[in-house]
């Protein structure tokens, strides 16, 4: 599945763009789990990406660039493991990521 991402502030400043039209659906995905929302989803309905191992895991959102993530009886969350940093949150609740770099910074 191809990916693409137009920024606004990027486009409005451009003199040199051709624009074709097309037939397709929008979403404005502006947090984890409106990407769940929008990706393909295995029978489990769960959306993958990296090295993963899941077993009785349904409607989630794993994002892994690394090492192997493993998730046992999870459900309805999104969890985001990166070189940095893994974040683990209920699909309801991760608006609230705020909260958390507020906090570290």
């Amino acid at each position: 599945m191809a990916e693409f991402v137009i920024d606004y502030a990027v486009m409005e400043k451009t003199t040199d763009a051709d624009v074709i039209p097309m037939t397709t659906g929008w979403s404005d995905v502006y947090s984890w789990s409106s990407l769940w929302g929008v990706s393909i989803k295995d029978q489990g309905g769960n959306s993958i990406y990296g090295d993963t191992v899941l077993h009785t895991t349904s409607n989630s959102y794993i994002r892994v660039d690394g090492n192997l993530v493993a998730t046992i009886g999870v459900d309805n969350h999104v969890v985001v493991a990166t070189k940095g940093a893994v974040l683990v949150a209920d699909k309801d609740s991760v608006e609230n990521v705020k909260v958390i770099t507020d906090q570290k910074n």
